[in-house]
């Protein structure tokens, strides 16, 4: 016999998040994911197109020197 907490399938605050909708369906974290990465695309692309640095060529104190490559490493 089922004492008035409890029914045949748990908890009374079980069965009554069970009856709630929930307010997201099942694909949302997947479309939520989606956006997010398409929001960080479109960001990363309006700050590299926004960039009011001064661009290159930079001076450097080894401009106009050979590489040689002696050490082998590349």
């Amino acid at each position: 016999m089922a004492t008035p907490l409890r029914d045949g399938r748990g908890s009374i605050l079980g069965m009554l998040l069970r009856s709630v909708p929930s307010p997201f369906p099942r694909r949302a974290p997947r479309a939520l994911a989606g956006l997010l990465v398409c929001l960080s695309a479109l960001l990363s692309v309006l700050l590299t197109g926004c960039s009011s640095g001064k661009s290159g060529p930079f001076p450097y104190a080894g401009d106009g020197v050979v590489f040689g490559n002696f050490e082998g490493l590349l």
